[in-house]
């Protein structure tokens, strides 16, 4: 089988990105607005799912989506490096949503290990207040998830034009032939 190039690699990871972020974006925005604000009880429904179900998928979205960044850093390590060590400070980006996405994961992963492995009712405090946490940077985090994706908008079209073997024709996107 042919290796995939590194362009293309890149592109699949970005699209399972896009895909698996939006559906953790949705189940997390969903638990934070319906149960954990609006104070719905774990057993009743919202968008056809309960608590317990719409927990269990953003955990496994979390846990696809988290190795899903860390292949996506690694495929851009030489860009991290650039922008992040060797530049001078003037010329450096921010490490800010890089730094904000950890943050943002451990404050989800370790209250659900904490929930797992604690049994002292004092935990309790530290669960919740994790989750508070999670639950305001992940906002945050989705506003910078969208400016990313809007900044990358035109490479994503001409990936999917490439990928799908389409060409502009006078503006219009038409089938290669």
């Amino acid at each position: 089988m042919k290796q995939m190039n590194k362009l293309n690699q890149n592109f699949t990871i970005d699209i399972l990105l896009a895909v698996t972020g939006f559906l953790l974006s949705l189940s997390g925005i969903l638990l934070q607005v319906k149960y954990h604000a609006g104070r719905l009880p774990k057993n009743v429904e919202a968008l056809f799912f309960d608590y317990y179900s719409w927990s269990l998928f953003h955990k496994v979205f979390s846990v696809i989506f988290f190795m899903l960044v860390s292949c996506h850093i690694y495929l851009h390590k030489e860009w991290y490096l650039r922008h992040f060590i060797t530049k001078t400070a003037k010329q450096r980006k921010s490490p800010i949503p890089t730094i904000l996405f950890f943050i943002t994961a451990l404050t989800g992963f370790i209250p659900w290990l904490l929930g797992y492995f604690n049994t002292s009712p004092n935990g309790y405090g530290l669960w919740r207040g994790l989750i508070e946490i999670h639950d305001k940077l992940g906002i945050v985090l989705i506003i910078l998830m969208l400016i990313h994706l809007k900044s990358k908008f035109n490479w994503i079209k001409a990936m999917v034009i490439k990928v799908l073997g389409l060409k502009k024709v006078n503006s219009q996107i038409v089938e290669e032939k």
